[in-house]
């Protein structure tokens, strides 16, 4: 919407119907405009919420279908997945900020499924506090490519979890 408003203004400015001075006055006023009303907040809930159930939506889908999935398909949807939500969320990101935020969180928490789905497609009897900190250095990546603080809140989570995972894996052995 900004763009057209934008064209008008540079076609007035070329035609001489206002001064290049007034013109920038008015880019000011809309730009403090746009600033100061923002979201409301039904809207950042309802988008909250609605990626909240997507996640949710396509972890039941994944698993009301994953017995009937090959290994190589199981594969294939996880890494789309994981694709999938980022790429959407890259391609919002000018139109609708606050979708593109929700989206990535989306896609950085199904990529903690897709590494320890990948653990179990493949059978991996690894060390499991491993697939935590593969899960906490994708967050950090998410957060310092992105600046978003539901990155940062997954960092912030994640690694704590997996210092604590290894924490357990190490005395376990000693109880």
């Amino acid at each position: 919407m900004a763009d057209r408003w934008e064209r008008y203004l540079e076609r007035w400015t070329t035609a001489g119907l206002i001064e290049p001075s007034t013109a920038e006055r008015v880019r000011v006023y809309e730009a403090q405009q746009e600033k100061a009303q923002g979201l409301r907040w039904p809207v950042v809930l309802a988008i909250g919420l609605g990626g909240l159930l997507l996640g949710a939506g396509v972890l039941l889908f994944v698993a009301a279908h994953w017995d009937s999935l090959s290994p190589g398909e199981r594969f294939t949807l996880v890494l789309l997945l994981v694709g999938i939500f980022h790429v959407t969320a890259a391609l919002t990101a000018e139109r609708f900020a606050v979708l593109s935020t929700t989206l990535h969180a989306v896609g950085t928490i199904s990529l903690g499924a897709g590494i320890f789905l990948a653990g179990q497609i493949f059978n991996l009897q690894e060390h499991w506090p491993g697939g935590l900190l593969l899960w906490a250095l994708g967050a950090w990546v998410a957060y310092l490519l992105l600046h978003d603080w539901p990155q940062a809140a997954l960092a912030a989570l994640l690694t704590p979890m997996w210092l604590s995972g290894e924490w357990l894996v190490a005395t376990g052995r000693w109880v």
